[in-house]
């Protein structure tokens, strides 16, 4: 019997390696192929005895398939067996279940999403029910309908206890999940601590650095091995934001050669005034802004205003009133950025002529 095992167990990562398979779920298909029926049978059984761990869609769907091959072995090789037929074809239904209502849950947070940022109007299918399903206790057995139960509660309902939930799952490691689930689920906690932030709950900022800093350490921060600027940015901001300077170095110095070659010099730049800045080194701060040319709108008016503190704080009054006036006059031929952001810019700029006119 243990040589046996042992075979089998080659043969399954065999079958693996020659494939190209992801997950063991797919083998008894290459078995059932070529006629393996002992070990197909095998196999089934093994993996029926499983406890599965529904992680993400996919999961649910293999789970599935799996049942499938179930039902495909009982009509092969047992056809009487009607209470084996009938409990797995149970097993398929309940998990088509799963996997509906959380392909519906995730869509509709998405859509959700994008109604309310674009401002546009449109039915979302099965409203009322998956709205039924997050105020109820259903599926909240199934772990990762529950997180994406909690997901809704917390950007839609502002529920605090929803975030703490998911903050347990995905810093604190509560569950298992796949790279891209854990994605999902941070950029929904970043708009919460963010949404927060803008409702003046400074504390917030704690909570954001926490994720930001688990980002990192996990490599959600990464999209096909890149960081883009903005988010190198705002991740330094918040850093120094919370006095978590020596952090922000190291982040700078361990992830610049994941920005795009193109973007570098201007973001690791930005980067280190920020820093320089808050580390009250002013006229490192300058010469760090004035290295490059910033192209884009943002970073522009961002560098900018932290040029013009760092002159303040110099007391070079000159300097500090040609560069607000100048970034006025700037803002001024900026005809296509949002008005409601110019016009923050503006009372900003000239608040600081205000200050000048007082020195």
């Amino acid at each position: 019997r243990m040589i046996m095992a042992r075979l089998q167990d080659f043969m399954e990562k065999f079958i693996v390696i020659e494939y190209g398979l992801e997950n063991e779920l797919m083998i008894p298909k290459i078995m059932r192929q070529f006629g393996l029926n002992k070990n197909y049978v095998f196999l089934l059984n093994k993996l029926y005895q499983k406890q599965p761990h529904f992680n993400n869609l996919d999961a649910i769907y293999n789970q599935i398939e799996l049942f499938e091959e179930l039902n495909n072995k009982i009509y092969k090789f047992e056809k009487s067996n009607i209470s084996k037929i009938h409990q797995y074809t149970m097993e398929s239904d309940r998990l088509f279940d799963y996997y509906f209502v959380l392909s519906k849950l995730k869509s509709y947070i998405t859509l959700s999403n994008f109604q309310r940022v674009a401002g546009l109007e449109f039915k979302i299918q099965f409203e009322k029910e998956i709205k039924d399903i997050i105020h109820s206790t259903q599926f909240d057995d199934i772990d990762i309908i529950n997180i994406y139960k909690n997901c809704y509660k917390m950007q839609f309902e502002r529920d605090e206890t929803s975030f703490k939930y998911l903050k347990n799952i995905l810093v604190k490691k509560e569950f298992q999940l796949e790279i891209e689930e854990k994605k999902e689920i941070n950029v929904l906690m970043n708009n919460y601590c963010i949404s927060q932030i803008n409702a003046q709950n400074f504390d917030y900022f704690n909570e954001l650095f926490s994720l930001y800093k688990n980002a990192v350490e996990e490599k959600l921060i990464l999209e096909e091995n890149i960081i883009v600027q903005s988010t190198f940015r705002n991740y330094v901001q918040t850093a120094l934001r919370v006095d978590e300077i020596e952090w922000a170095k190291n982040f700078v110095r361990e992830n610049t050669n994941y920005l795009k070659k193109e973007e570098k010099e201007t973001a690791v730049a930005y980067a280190m005034a920020m820093i320089c800045f808050k580390e009250k080194k002013y006229q490192d701060t300058i010469e760090f802004l004035q290295r490059v040319s910033f192209t884009d709108f943002q970073y522009d008016m961002q560098a900018r205003i932290l040029l013009s503190k760092a002159y303040f704080e110099l007391k070079e009054f000159d300097s500090l009133e040609y560069l607000v006036k100048s970034s006025l006059k700037f803002l001024q031929r900026e005809s296509m950025i949002n008005q409601s952001i110019k016009q923050s810019y503006k009372n900003f700029l000239n608040f600081i002529l205000k200050l000048i006119d007082q020195e």
